[in-house]
This record gives structure tokens, sequence and C-alpha cells, in this order.
């Protein structure tokens, strides 16, 4: 499972997510190949502005700099009997923490990003000062 951030009442939160969906019509192979795709190969975790998650680009053989996230296997270690409750608890505390540094980072790129969007417009005279968008850019 995977968490979702989302603003409901102007509070934040998590929305636990799936790792894997599974479509009809459904195997006992195919859940089988699921589980132990899940134990052996876990995908890292992506952090972006608007997303947490398992990195899904395998579709997209776009380069990126942003960095990928182990996150704890604690499916894979409870499977080889390897699960330790003291470890997974620093485990899971390091990658939260790393998580939250990495949203930090993406979100202040993305303002840097708005607001030098915003000068570009200003100076273009496509936004006023009042941030109302001119009579220029409406053309």
């Amino acid at each position: 499972m995977v968490g979702i951030e989302r603003t409901f009442g102007g509070r934040e939160g998590w929305i636990p997510a799936p790792d894997v969906l599974i479509a009809a019509p459904v195997s006992s192979a195919l859940i089988l190949d699921r589980i132990d795709s899940l134990v052996n190969n876990r995908k890292p975790f992506v952090v972006t502005s608007e997303y947490i998650g398992p990195d899904r680009r395998f579709l997209d053989d776009r380069e990126s700099e942003i960095e990928l996230i182990n996150v704890p296997k604690s499916l894979r270690e409870k499977a080889l009997g390897q699960f330790n409750t003291s470890r997974h608890k620093d485990l899971v505390a390091a990658t939260r923490a790393n998580i939250n540094n990495q949203k930090i980072d993406r979100r202040a790129f993305q303002i840097s990003y708005l607001a030098d969007k915003n000068i570009e417009d200003f100076q273009n005279g496509t936004i006023t000062n009042a941030g109302t968008v001119s009579e220029k850019s409406r053309r």
C-alpha cells in the first residue's frame, strides 16, 4: 500500500492506495506473480509536487533528476523471516523524513517556477499589478 496526499477541509492527510491493481479475469498465477513482484521488485518511490508513490515512469523514457526513494520492504522481510519491528520503525522514520525533505524541495521548485512565470507575465504586460489579466493577454 502507498499513500496519496490529499487535502480535505483544509487538512492534509494520507489516503491508502494499492501498490498493484489486478483487473478481472483473475487467475491464481496472476496473483502469485503480483505477490512475487511486490516481495522481490517493489518500485522505488518518487516525490513530485503533486504525487508521492511508486515510480510509474516505466512506460516513459524521459530522464529525470528527481531522486528515487527506496522504501522499507516489510513484505519482503516478512516473507524471508527477517522482519524486525524496531529496525522497521527506524527505517520508516528515516524514509518519512526523506520524503518530507523531497516534498519541501519539490514545492520550493514549484514556487520558484511560478514566481518566475508571474514576473515574466508582469513584464510582458499580460498581468497587471493587481494580479488581474490585462486586455493585452485576452486578445
